[in-house]
């Protein structure tokens, strides 16, 4: 692997040269700011400690974290916050399914003390087969997960272990307790774990502060992924603006996202041109039929994130049916030509998979189907075990995408 290539950036304090990763080349840093030859202001990172000053005490701390050997390290973590937190990372507890989704993903099975949310089909087998408890389907942290959270804690205290940290992917998941978690000495991490890029600067962070294998797996795997979007990127850049796809996304079947919603970036990153009226990265649920038609002429495409857990789902459910929830959606005129893509699969996938629907000439389903089947061979082979005949095919074992002639096949099929 060649390290090097990896273009993104870990906010650790220590990591004076802010690239991917603390190396000697961030200690020669802090020693020229030590010897007056490089200035603090031009290596902020540089104060490992977060003293505003750089010394041998920054020295030590960036020493013990090349050397994986226990300290404490500050980060600033995906919402902009300063966390400081022990190192190496373990017993971690994740607090909503898309984060969940993000550490199984990114290999950290062996680190995780437990996880909240929907608990989709498969997706979560290695955490679970590492000894990682289900704590219910929670997205935010409230009073009854609370107190699970401090009896987890209290346990692992009677073994001489603690809760290393709680993960969410906004401020919302940590509710009314990040105080309480303060008083407790439970660092509160934020990680955006359906962002198109910062998913991939999280799984660097979160594999830097796990360190060892974990850390080398969070690399290659941001390898793999940063090749494809490298690839796809490739692509793309033949297509003006006038022949870029303009669509929206929608999540949870009638909620159109905004314009900074993970999901509308997904489609960004995949080549097509925002036309959602949604701002911010909330999302509007459709009340009335206007709200849906007034993109009639404004769109060409209509993206569905949802998400189906690593199996083959049953389409007569997947939203073309009459029901409730699709009540108004149904009346745009790109209603049949909506694609849905399971939003459990990997982020670098969502969008690949969201390229082949709108750019079909460029990017062909089977490169997603390709990649993805390499990062399930490589960084998820606990799928296989999933399987009676002990391979995971991600284009036979589970829905992907589902277009609207999908549906009708399934529908006539059952």
């Amino acid at each position: 692997m060649q390290e090097a290539w990896i273009s993104i950036q870990t906010s650790v304090y220590g990591n004076a040269n802010n690239d991917y990763t603390v190396d000697a080349e961030d200690r020669e840093i802090i020693q020229s700011i030590i010897d007056g030859e490089a200035s603090l202001s031009d290596y902020p990172m540089a104060d490992a400690n977060c003293d505003g000053r750089v010394n041998s005490s920054d020295m030590e701390i960036v020493d013990h974290l090349i050397a994986g050997e226990p300290c404490e390290v500050t980060i600033i973590d995906q919402l902009d916050r300063r966390v400081t937190l022990d190192y190496p990372l373990d017993n971690i507890l994740a607090v909503r399914s898309d984060v969940a989704t993000f550490l199984a993903c990114g290999g950290f099975h062996d680190y995780i003390y437990g996880y909240a949310g929907t608990d989709y089909a498969n997706i979560y087998e290695g955490i679970k087969a590492a000894g990682g408890i289900y704590l219910g389907n929670k997205s935010n942290i409230d009073a009854e997960l609370w107190q699970t959270i401090v009896q987890a804690d209290s346990e692992l205290s009677l073994r001489g272990e603690k809760l290393g940290a709680i993960i969410c992917d906004r401020v919302a998941s940590f509710g009314d307790y990040e105080d309480d978690m303060e008083a407790a000495g439970l660092p509160g991490i934020g990680i955006r774990a359906t962002d198109p890029e910062l998913t991939l600067s999280g799984t660097l962070l979160i594999g830097f502060l796990i360190g060892g294998d974990a850390n080398e797996n969070a690399k290659s795997y941001v390898e793999a992924c940063e090749e494809a979007m490298d690839y796809l990127n490739g692509r793309l850049a033949t297509l003006s603006d006038e022949d870029k796809v303009p669509f929206i996304s929608v999540i949870g079947v009638r909620r159109v996202s905004g314009i900074d919603s993970q999901y509308t970036q997904l489609g960004i990153a995949a080549g097509g041109m925002p036309a959602t009226k949604v701002e911010g990265d909330t999302s509007y649920t459709l009340q009335t039929v206007e709200a849906i038609t007034e993109y009639d002429d404004l769109i060409e495409q209509i993206l569905s994130f949802r998400s189906m857990g690593f199996e083959n789902t049953d389409l007569s459910d997947t939203c073309w049916g009459a029901t409730s929830t699709i009540v108004y959606m149904e009346q745009s005129k790109w209603f049949e030509g909506m694609v849905f893509i399971n939003s459990t699969i990997p982020v670098t996938c969502r969008v690949l998979y969201a390229a082949s629907v709108m750019y079909p000439e460029l990017i062909e389903e089977s490169y997603a189907d390709s990649v993805f089947q390499e990062l399930v061979d490589d960084y998820l082979p606990f799928l296989h075990d999933t399987q009676e005949d002990g391979h995971f095919d991600v284009t036979t074992d589970m829905t992907t995408t589902c277009d609207y002639q999908d549906y009708l096949d399934y529908l006539a099929s059952v």
